[in-house]
């Protein structure tokens, strides 16, 4: 974020960064942490610790949009603590919950197994026939390849070289073009699907068509996404089922990759950069964003940082 000018302002920027990494949007606390910032500027300009009087001073200095304010300091709070600052956390009681916002649902291989039998046991409907054919498939190309949700859906046929199995990616969030690739099992299955969908769609230009002629919307997707995830977990009551998104697949990407590197011994250092241009990051912030979600027990030791000081072979 431009023009922030306090002692909290590379802090704030890197966690508008590690947010919009998540999925969120950045200018969800963006706005109100971008009025803390000014308020930090003119109030205490030397402040670079958040102490418990520098927050309640911004949340006392005007009462407009109180529970928006502490739900974003409070979250910026858990941040610097999470990165071995001390931080003041306000108080949650009165404070509204942010709507929609959860930590990403890592799932286990097992959970991933039962999550994919379930989506290859989805139905057609009538206004839905082809989903049978179509959610396999997309799913398990976001998963594989590490994409956005709204990479995958709105993929162009034209864009995939089924011989090598490389995926021109040009709906991205940056606006920039990127090339993945395909393994060779995904590409396979993408051959085996791409004769299906040559009866139902034709020369319709999406790999993956809706029934209407354009694409799937978000909201359709992630709701088909939540019935798998519920279908995968038929004794579990649904309201005690860990909130998922289809979102949650890249980001299991991405800490698998992370995994191996780390468990095989692996320049960290060396393999962040090929990692972020596979996921299309504009910052190396967001990529570093999936060392936080990588279990504990596996960074232990110092391990995290012996690998990545490594100097390169």
């Amino acid at each position: 974020m431009k023009n922030l000018q306090s002692g909290f302002a590379e802090l704030i920027s890197k966690y508008l960064d590690w947010r919009e990494a998540l999925g969120y949007s950045r200018h969800t606390d963006g706005g109100m942490l971008s009025k803390f910032d000014r308020y930090c500027s003119a109030n205490c300009p030397d402040a670079k610790k958040l102490t418990r009087d520098v927050v309640c001073g911004w949340i006392d200095s005007e009462t407009k949009s109180i529970p928006n304010k502490t739900t974003a300091i409070r979250n910026f709070s858990k941040y610097m603590q999470a990165h071995g600052h001390e931080a003041y956390e306000y108080p949650a009681s009165g404070q509204s919950k942010e709507k929609g916002q959860f930590l990403p649902h890592m799932f286990t291989a097992d959970e991933l197994r039962a999550l994919f039998a379930a989506v290859d046991k989805v139905k057609p409907s009538l206004r839905h026939p082809y989903l049978p054919i179509v959610l396999p498939t997309m799913f398990r190309l976001i998963y594989s390849c590490g994409l956005r949700p709204n990479e995958g859906r709105e993929l162009l046929r034209d864009n995939i070289d089924f011989e090598s199995g490389a995926i021109l990616i040009v709906n991205t969030k940056g606006k920039k073009e990127r090339t993945v690739v395909m393994s060779d099992d995904m590409r396979e299955w993408c051959l085996g699907y791409d004769e299906e969908r040559s009866v139902f769609a034709g020369v319709n230009p999406y790999f993956f068509p809706s029934e209407a002629g354009g694409v799937y919307s978000e909201k359709v997707v992630q709701q088909w996404f939540k019935d798998c995830w519920a279908a995968a977990n038929p004794d579990v009551p649904e309201s005690r089922l860990p909130g998922v998104r289809v979102y949650d697949l890249r980001h299991v990407f991405a800490t698998a990759a992370l995994t191996r590197w780390v468990e095989s011994g692996s320049n960290i250092k060396a393999k962040m950069a090929y990692l972020q241009a596979y996921m299309g990051h504009e910052s190396i912030n967001e990529t570093l964003y999936y060392v936080h979600l990588l279990p504990e027990t596996l960074l232990s030791g110092g391990k995290w940082d012996t690998l990545f000081s490594t100097e390169v072979s």
